[in-house]
């Protein structure tokens, strides 16, 4: 059994406006991806091409995205701590 949580802002479950406010309030994790040279495939994948000579850099730059994200998400309440 769950407990019960109280929130302080949502949209209701099924409403029309629930996926359009996803998306709006997620758009920014396109911006930062590509701001960080990082693909983002529908808002759920990070991906990046590299030659296999250059996969330590492209790891290093998939590793500094995540970390963005992660701050971002905490910032914009999707996330309650690090698990």
């Amino acid at each position: 059994m769950s407990d019960v949580v109280h929130l302080l802002c949502s949209v209701p479950q099924g409403s029309v406006l629930g996926p359009l406010l996803f998306v709006l309030y997620t758009a920014e994790l396109e911006d930062i991806a590509a701001e960080l040279g990082i693909n983002n495939a529908d808002d759920t994948q990070l991906y990046i091409h590299c030659k296999p000579s250059d996969t330590v850099d492209a790891v290093a730059k998939l590793e500094r995205c995540i970390a963005v994200v992660d701050n971002w998400m905490a910032a914009s309440r999707l996330k309650q701590g690090r698990f």
